[in-house]
C-alpha cells in the first residue's frame, strides 16, 4: 500500500476509514485538480457501463464511481457510500442490475464528483443529474 497514510477502520466496514476532518473529502465545490480517490475494486464492467469502488487516498473513505459512455460522450460521477450500501450493491446478482443500483445511489447524494465530456473534474453539491448523460434505454 506504500505511502497510503494510515486511518482508523471500524470493524466490518471492509477496510475502509471515515474522517470528518479530510482535506480532500471536504474540498470545497469547484474545480478539482486530479481525482483524489483510489481505485479498490471493479464491481461491473460492460461494453458501455462501469461501477468501481474507490478509497480516498487521505482518509480511506469509501467511494462508488460509476462512468458510462452515453452518445460517444464518456462521463463519470463519484459519491461518498457507506459499508451497508456497499454490500447491497454487490448483492445484485445481474451486472445490468448492479449498474442501475449504482446510477441510483449516485443520484440519491448531494455532493458528488462528476467528469463530464469535455469539462472539467468538479466537485459538486447538489444532487447529480446523472439521467443527463445517460441514453433513454
Amino acid at each position: 500500500m506504500g505511502n497510503r497514510p494510515r486511518h482508523e477502520t471500524r470493524s466490518g466496514d471492509g477496510g475502509f476509514g471515515e474522517r470528518k476532518d479530510c482535506s480532500a473529502c471536504n474540498h470545497p465545490a469547484g474545480p478539482l485538480n486530479a481525482l483524489y480517490l483510489e481505485h479498490v475494486e471493479s464491481l461491473v464492467r460492460k461494453m458501455h457501463e462501469f461501477v468501481d469502488l474507490y478509497r480516498c487516498r487521505e482518509c480511506g473513505t469509501a467511494y462508488i464511481g460509476i462512468s458510462f459512455d452515453a452518445y460517444d460522450d464518456f462521463w463519470a460521477y463519484w459519491v461518498m457510500v457507506s459499508a451497508p450500501e456497499i454490500v447491497a450493491l454487490r448483492e445484485f446478482e445481474s451486472r445490468s442490475d448492479k449498474f442501475w443500483a449504482a446510477v441510483d445511489l449516485v443520484k440519491g447524494k448531494g455532493r458528488h464528483i462528476i467528469s463530464p465530456p469535455n469539462g472539467p473534474l468538479e466537485m459538486v453539491d447538489g444532487q447529480a443529474s446523472v439521467c443527463a448523460g445517460l441514453a433513454p434505454w
